[in-house]
């Protein structure tokens, strides 16, 4: 059940990315809160997967992974409520969060990397596809509110994401248990 359920998660993130990449281009502002809303959600069990399945010497980086992700996914839903408390966009706090927000979804997928077990080219990749989102993350959020060069980062970040969730889909689907 565990499995199915990170299997499920990752399918509902990787759709929820979708979502957000098309909704975002349409300049949907609800549809897209909504869909970051579910990434949010679904990328905590999307991490607990990769804590189960992660190096069992490593459990400390795992479980570092999961709690960004928690702390990720509470921070994310308090941000996407004061974007739609229509506080305007210049916002010092709200820049401030956002900024966190992503911060904590890059450690968390650091850590998560960290945990990982590789042993394919797939693996392998997956496993750096994570490490170098989490270092590369930190430093991009502070262009993503620079329109429209933070609109096409949004976009490569969600087809990033997305093939890291296919990555991982397959990763897990392999696993025992």
């Amino acid at each position: 059940m565990n499995k199915k359920l990170g299997l499920y998660s990752i399918i509902v993130n990787t759709l929820a990315l979708f979502v957000l990449a098309v909704s975002s281009l349409l300049q949907a502002g609800l549809i897209a809160g909504i869909a970051h809303i579910v990434f949010a959600l679904s990328f905590v069990p999307v991490s607990a997967i990769y804590s189960m399945y992660g190096r069992k010497g490593l459990r400390v980086a795992s479980d570092a992974g999961k709690l960004f992700a928690g702390m990720y996914a509470t921070v994310g839903l308090a941000v996407i409520v004061f974007s739609f408390a229509e506080l305007p966009p210049e916002n010092d706090i709200l820049l401030g969060f956002n900024l966190l927000v992503n911060g904590l979804l890059s450690l968390a997928t650091l850590f998560l990397s960290l945990a990982l077990k590789a042993r394919t080219t797939a693996e392998k990749m997956l496993k750096w596809m994570l490490l170098l989102h989490g270092v590369i993350a930190i430093p991009s959020a502070f262009l993503i509110n620079n329109f429209p060069f933070g609109l096409l980062l949004l976009e490569l970040w969600c087809l990033y994401f997305i093939a890291i969730n296919m990555l991982a889909y397959r990763y897990f689907s392999g696993q025992r248990g």
